[in-house]
């Protein structure tokens, strides 16, 4: 008996693999796309070009909500304060 659970488990993990790659493969063909790199997140950045395109996403948003991945590490703080500046 457990070399049919055996069985079904090695076909069925392949098929739970490609099931759980599609969506990444669509999201990287999606972030092709529609990521816009930024240079730098500290403020000592010499220019702020790199978020102009941000600032055209933004227009004339009276409200914007930025997400934070991760909380207490330097990048998303040094980030949000280049934003903010």
């Amino acid at each position: 008996m457990r070399s049919n659970h055996l069985v079904l488990l090695s076909l069925a993990f392949p098929i739970a693999v490609h099931g759980q790659n599609a969506p990444a493969k669509a999201f990287r063909e999606w972030a092709r796309d529609h990521v816009h790199p930024i240079t730098s997140v500290d403020e000592d950045a010499h220019d702020d070009a790199d978020l102009q395109t941000l600032n055209n996403i933004i227009g004339g948003a009276h409200v914007v909500v930025f997400g934070v991945p991760i909380h207490g590490g330097h990048e998303p703080l040094a980030m949000r304060s280049r934003l903010i500046r």
